[in-house]
């Protein structure tokens, strides 16, 4: 999750001073300070203490971030591992923020129509017994933000539970693939759950730190009533353009046994 193995060993205390000076700079951050404190004496404080910080090069003028490279095919990964259960994992490229802004508002509501036990997806997963937990998740990002279906059964059931997965994939932009009550009550839920984040001032600080790094805080400042656009036809358009029928990456781990039986 951190990078490549030969990568990080090749580390030296320059390359990480390099990344410092380059990054690291006051022009390429911001100071969140929460809790009960008084504004003026923070901005005093600050001035105080990052004052003499000099600014830098921005470094995304000379090496702009480079934009994940399109899947060019489907692709099978096994791991094999010495455990009692099946891990199934389809992962797909989705939107970036920026480019399909409001896609990845239709991802968020869409993986909260998933998660409802009511839902289809879990119905046909979960209850019907063929999957011990099942889920659909989106990272929102600005440079390709990752999505994943996935499962987890008992190993003699993975390829039966392979094919149920797909099979809820292609259906997911069908007409009644989900609700009208199950579509307000996932906008409900991203409702209360972004709310719930402003509770407390570390669960706060954290949530605008993450939005301001990854998205900007305009698109943070418009989320909850962008959410409550979404629509039946803005969750189809995002499955038709990042999900079905694309490109995927499907990881199944099990044990080798569970995994000679795929063949």
């Amino acid at each position: 999750p951190i990078g490549q193995r030969p990568v990080i060993k090749t580390a030296t205390p320059e390359k990480m001073r390099f990344i410092q000076k380059k990054y690291y700079i006051p022009n390429n951050c911001a100071l969140i300070v929460a809790g009960d404190v008084d504004s003026a004496s923070v901005h005093q404080l600050a001035e105080k203490y990052f004052g003499n910080w000099e600014e830098g090069k921005n470094p995304f003028e000379k090496d702009p971030p480079p934009m994940a490279k399109p899947l060019t095919q489907k692709k099978l990964v096994t791991v094999p591992a010495a455990v009692d259960v099946a891990q199934v994992e389809y992962r797909f490229h989705g939107p970036s923020i920026g480019i399909d802004n409001a896609a990845t508002y239709a991802a968020d509501v869409f993986l909260f129509i998933t998660r409802q036990p009511q839902s289809r997806f879990q119905r046909k997963l979960v209850e019907s017994g063929l999957a011990q937990g099942a889920g659909m998740g989106y990272y929102t990002q600005r440079y390709v933000g990752p999505i994943q279906v996935e499962a987890v059964c008992a190993p003699e059931n993975i390829k039966k539970l392979q094919e149920a997965l797909w099979e809820e994939i292609q259906a997911f932009d069908s007409p009644d693939y989900f609700t009208d009550e199950e579509l307000e009550t996932a906008k409900a839920i991203l409702h209360v759950d972004h709310l719930y984040d402003s509770e407390e001032t570390t669960d706060w600080a954290h949530t605008l730190s993450f939005w301001w790094s990854t998205t900007g805080l305009d698109y943070f400042r418009g989320y909850l009533d962008n959410l409550s656009k979404v629509t039946r036809e803005d969750i189809q358009r995002y499955i038709r353009t990042y999900v079905k029928g694309k490109n995927y990456v499907l990881g199944i781990t099990s044990n080798q046994q569970a995994l000679n039986n795929l063949n």
